[in-house]
């Protein structure tokens, strides 16, 4: 199989934020995420490094003001195939 884990990198810590990533769609300044069972996210952020062998992307998220930190440091919007979001 291929899926992909995907990693959020911000202040040089790693988290992990889907397995089994079968789809990763650039939009503008956000990331669609798709699993293999039909999970999706929407990330904001920016590709960072893709590592085909191991199976393994890494994004790092984009402030939308850098003075000014949220409490979760990036905006990450779920939901399921076939809904809109």
């Amino acid at each position: 199989m291929c899926e992909a884990i995907v990693y959020l990198v911000k202040d040089g810590k790693q988290e992990q934020i889907m397995r089994d990533v079968v789809l990763l769609q650039p939009e503008d300044d956000r990331i669609l995420l798709a699993e293999l069972l039909g999970e999706r996210k929407s990330v904001r952020a920016s590709i960072q490094k893709i590592d085909f062998l191991r199976h393994v992307v890494y994004l790092t998220p984009i402030e939308e003001n850098p003075t000014v930190s949220s409490s979760s440091g990036t905006d990450v919007i779920t939901g399921t195939q076939g809904q809109t979001n």
